[in-house]
């Protein structure tokens, strides 16, 4: 087992201990306090961001000013659950050291296409959406809707994708599970009474 650090570099809040500065754990758990409260007065089952702001706010991490306009990580707030972050590989070990106030699980691999950057072909878009469809089955959310904050038009299409593909799955099972049995009708017709009836 790793040992994590509180601060990830010494001197990094200019803390002192004649006075009360700023007070980070209050302004980390407050924030998430706030996100988590406002999902669960929506209708959605969870939210999925990807606004480098929005992630921050959820999840109190900053992979720097270069990253702000990437779009390369994305996170899911579900509703009843801690935040998931996606980020890349050495940022999510980051993470995973120097971000206490989250358990080491919230931290992943992954990027997302990145504007449209890792086009269809590279099977990014695709693995971002199962990964999302995996969290929500896994949380039994996965009939729930999930809102976006802003997303590449690959990233829509793939997670589009799974709805159609899940449809269209239903669909199938429907139409091939459907019972065999028919009923046959008669070539002649017999006029008879029946009952007393005429």
């Amino acid at each position: 087992m790793t040992t994590r650090r509180t601060i990830g570099s010494p001197d990094a809040t200019r803390a002192v201990d004649w006075e009360q500065r700023i007070d980070f754990p209050r302004l980390r758990r407050e924030r998430l306090e706030r996100a988590k409260a406002a999902l669960a007065a929506s209708e959605l089952g969870a939210l999925l961001l990807f606004d480098p702001n929005n992630i921050r706010y959820v999840t109190s991490t900053h992979i720097g000013e270069w990253a702000r306009d990437k779009n390369a990580r994305f996170t899911l707030l579900a509703r009843g659950a801690d935040p998931i972050l996606w980020d890349f590989g050495s940022a999510a070990r980051h993470h995973q050291l120097f971000a206490p106030w989250l358990s080491e699980e919230s931290f992943r691999a992954g990027v997302s296409p990145m504007r449209g950057a890792m086009p269809v072909e590279t099977g990014i878009p695709d693995r971002l959406a199962e990964k999302i469809a995996h969290e929500l089955r896994e949380l039994g959310l996965s009939d729930e809707p999930l809102g976006v904050d802003m997303a590449d038009l690959v990233t829509i299409e793939a997670l589009v994708g799974l709805i159609y593909q899940a449809l269209a799955t239903g669909l199938l099972f429907a139409r091939f599970a459907r019972p065999t049995a028919a009923i046959v009708f008669s070539r002649q017709a017999i006029v008879a009474p029946y009952a007393g009836m005429e």
